[in-house]
């Protein structure tokens, strides 16, 4: 009788403030050391479909999950099965700002923990595993034993965002009239198709004819933005810039804001003046050009 050969759990999140950034954690049990073999090398070849997002990645984890003398075992497959794919090892290795590699036993807790990160353009590495008396000779590694903060991650089901996006779509009569008078400047939050994945973008709104919209794509590798158009239904969020250096909507963009300062206490510079032209919620009319 054939085992069957389970395959890891992919769950990939949009994160940073904009949400063009990429998350994605990989898990898989090994129960004992007939799947360990087929387990890794499912769990590398998920790693591999991954490599075409390489630009777009912030962080990866990978969690293998199962006995102690399973996971040791494991440990030495997976190490093996990515030194065997270069670029992979490159990437997890070197290249993506945040890799985690955890091996875990339910029953006793963590067996290895080695986390991969750059800080001042320096890769630093960290790497935590149980003493004899099964406590860790370390402190677990996070993002700030690095001196940075963790990243915001806001999950697409998150009800908050949910709800600014629902209120931003709501708000689309408002939207129109004040396209009817000068603005400083508009964007529309759009989604954006690369390499099978679903990107969300802050686009600049260029043109409108009807119920379209004609807006411009910030690409990070592309020169010159790309143009696309898109239907009044499809924009998941706008922001209009007023002339007084007010903006009405960034529905959720209020929601990152939000999240961002219960995380950090103290937002940049940059994000704190944003925040400042969100502060007055009054009536759409006000912020218009005197």
């Amino acid at each position: 009788m054939t085992t069957p050969i389970l395959k890891p759990t992919v769950q990939t999140i949009s994160a940073g403030f904009l949400r063009r950034r990429l998350h994605h954690k990989l898990s898989i049990s090994v129960p004992t050391t007939d799947e360990a073999s087929a387990s890794v090398q499912s769990m590398v070849v998920e790693l591999v479909l991954l490599l075409p997002q390489r630009a777009k990645t912030d962080e990866i984890e990978v969690e293998f999950l199962g006995p102690t003398d399973v996971l040791k075992y494991v440990y030495e497959l997976f190490r093996s099965a990515t030194e065997s794919q270069p670029p992979l090892q490159k990437w997890l290795l070197e290249e993506v700002p945040h890799f985690s590699l955890a091996l875990e036993d339910p029953e006793t807790g963590w067996l290895r923990a080695f986390e991969y990160c750059t800080k001042d353009g320096q890769r630093v590495h960290f790497h935590t595993e149980p003493s004899s008396d099964s406590e860790f000779t370390q402190t677990e590694p996070t993002r700030s034993a690095t001196g940075e903060p963790a990243p915001l991650v806001i999950p697409d089901n998150d009800p908050e965002f949910i709800a600014a996006t629902e209120e931003a779509r709501r708000r689309l009569p408002e939207f129109l009239e004040l396209l009817k008078s000068p603005q400083a400047g508009v964007t529309v939050r759009v989604p954006y198709y690369h390499d099978g994945v679903r990107e969300m973008h802050d686009a600049a709104l260029v043109g409108k004819k009807g119920d379209e919209l004609l807006v411009e794509i910030a690409q990070d590798r592309a020169d010159q933005p790309m143009r696309a158009t898109y239907k009044l239904s499809e924009i998941e969020d706008w922001t209009v810039l007023h002339a007084n250096g007010q903006r009405t909507g960034g529905f959720t963009t209020r929601v990152m804001l939000k999240n961002a300062r219960k995380h950090y206490q103290k937002l940049p510079a940059q994000l704190e003046e944003l925040e400042r032209s969100f502060s007055e919620m009054l009536d759409a009319e006000r912020y218009g050009p005197k």
